[in-house]
């Protein structure tokens, strides 16, 4: 959310740090030093924006570009990041020539936690098997974001499952899909979002908790855990356009409660 940046930014100014919200077709670099449209010089860049929207505003990045090929300007998020940012790691990850140079508790790892994973691609899957297993499957852009055209089988039927297997296997939609097999979220309770408080009548707020499910990510920075962004959902997809939210984590440290180590 763009709204996060500023917080972030406010963060960085209270701390002696100058730093602004741009946008990348904003930019301009004249060979040896990178402005923002209001002229602010740029000495590192916390970057934000996706690699696909890059490309898909090529003309528009040269500046940003430009910078970086000439290390006038830190980049911090580097585009080779988006080899792990892509859903397709994957695939990459559990294929023979990843294995071959894995140790064997690595392999055991990647067998364990990750979701079988291909591309919708009747080179590498059986269409005919992902068909009549809907409920075993999700398909999934490999290089989008926000939940865009994201579709479990459970919460579709079996002839809207079928349109969109044919329609987004084999590069249908002009660009690659991948399928993974479905993980059910586990559920815990959670009060409803009551849509705001301005305008509701007394008692019209929900306050019977219904059962989410649960989607986390787990943050590290050098190598320590910081924090779980968690979201919820209602739905088999969690995003925002299926009434998704994200919610506040609390971190407690195990071996201690009420001041005294636990035995």
């Amino acid at each position: 959310m763009v709204d996060e940046f500023h917080v972030f930014a406010a963060l960085f100014e209270k701390r002696g740090i100058p730093c602004h919200v741009c946008d990348v077709r904003d930019l301009r670099f004249d060979g040896q030093v990178l402005t923002d449209s209001d002229g602010h010089r740029i000495d590192a860049i916390w970057r934000r924006c996706v690699t696909n929207d890059v490309l898909e505003f090529w003309d528009d990045s040269q500046d940003l570009i430009a910078a970086v090929e000439a290390e006038k300007v830190a980049l911090i998020g580097s585009f080779a990041g988006h080899i792990v940012h892509d859903k397709q790691i994957f695939d990459v990850l559990t294929r023979d020539e990843t294995l071959q140079f894995l140790e064997a508790e690595e392999v055991a790892f990647l067998e364990q936690a990750l979701p079988q994973t291909d591309f919708l691609d009747n080179r590498f899957v059986n269409l005919g098997q992902i068909k009549a297993n809907k409920d075993e499957w999700i398909i999934k852009p490999s290089d989008h974001y926000g939940a865009d055209n994201v579709y479990a089988g459970c919460e579709v039927t079996q002839k809207e499952w079928e349109r969109l297997v044919d329609e987004f296997a084999d590069d249908g939609a002009g660009y690659p899909f991948i399928v993974q097999r479905y993980v059910r979220p586990f559920k815990t309770k959670t009060l409803p979002p009551d849509g705001g408080i301005d305008g509701v009548p007394d008692g019209a707020v929900r306050w019977d908790p219904e059962l989410y499910n649960n989607l986390n990510g787990l943050y590290l920075y050098n190598g320590r855990f910081q924090g779980v962004f968690s979201r919820l959902g209602p739905h088999p997809v969690i995003s925002k356009q299926n009434d998704g939210m994200t919610a506040a984590t609390l971190w407690v440290d195990a071996d201690v409660q009420c001041g005294s180590k636990l035995p």
